[in-house]
């Protein structure tokens, strides 16, 4: 029998936010990985080329680190917390 689109076997589904069981799971095995083999990465890293190290950091960041979301303000006049703020930096001698 097809699916049939909003008729499954639980119409809600998941919340949104709630990551997959199997990919929590997964993030925290390769966690794990990498914290056990950092001694072993930090003494090898001289062996690599600098696009090496990143092509690394690049593949691991995401499985320990949460990913940031970009907003979008299409109102800048309706926000009031999104104000210009000037910063003016004095250095000790320019007092004088």
């Amino acid at each position: 029998m097809p699916f049939i689109k909003g008729q499954s076997g639980n119409v809600q589904g998941r919340k949104h936010g709630v990551p997959n069981k199997t990919t929590k799971e997964m993030k925290e095995i390769l966690k794990t990985v990498l914290e056990e083999n950092l001694a072993y990465l930090n003494s090898v890293q001289d062996q690599l080329t600098i696009q090496d190290r990143i092509a690394l950091i690049k593949t691991m960041l995401p499985y320990t680190n949460a990913k940031l979301s970009s907003i979008v303000v299409k109102d800048a006049d309706s926000h009031s917390a999104f104000r210009t703020i000037d910063i003016n930096i004095i250095r000790p001698n320019d007092h004088q």
